[in-house]
């Protein structure tokens, strides 16, 4: 399977193959999710990094997925989301159109601290009822599934590990 994403055939996978076996755009949210399998910030992902990132990110299911967006969306890793970081989120979802109507309602429904801000435990409460936030991260994860093994495998991790 690496071999498959490795063009070159240098050993190691660089954004480009990534994003061109992934059936990806190049965004902000893209290269994010690179850097986070690149673990060695050397711009390219060595075999053992793909297969680590691969199998925690493609098995990410519930909860476990809504942590994995937070942190994702929480650029300034201060453990919380300001009204930018989700404006940024709304841009991405929804396009320009409506993005402060929208973000409004947001805050007025998961900033129950009445903080200004947006903690974990606010997003990953309130999140279910706004699933939206969380589908850049669910198409990642679906095209990534695709390109490796395929989708009915990793649908059936998820429901041998329900049961």
């Amino acid at each position: 399977m690496f071999r498959k994403f490795d063009v070159d055939g240098g050993a190691e996978i660089s954004l480009l193959e990534f994003l061109h076996d992934v059936h990806l755009q190049f965004d902000a949210m893209t290269f994010k999710i690179f850097c986070v399998i690149d673990a060695h910030r050397d711009n390219s992902i060595t075999f053992r990094e793909f297969i680590l990132f691969s199998w925690q990110f493609c098995t990410l299911a519930g909860d476990g997925i809504n942590h994995f967006a937070f942190d994702m969306y929480d650029e300034d890793k201060e453990g919380r989301l300001s009204k930018e970081e989700l404006r940024k989120v709304l841009t991405k979802v929804h396009g320009k159109g409506h993005v402060e109507s929208k973000l409004k309602a947001l805050f007025e429904v998961m900033d129950t601290g009445h903080s200004k801000d947006i903690s974990r435990s606010e997003f990953i409460t309130h999140v279910k009822h706004f699933p939206a936030l969380v589908f850049p991260i669910f198409a990642i994860q679906d095209k990534l599934r695709q390109a490796i093994i395929g989708e009915s495998y990793w649908r059936g991790l998820e429901e041998s590990s329900i049961k």
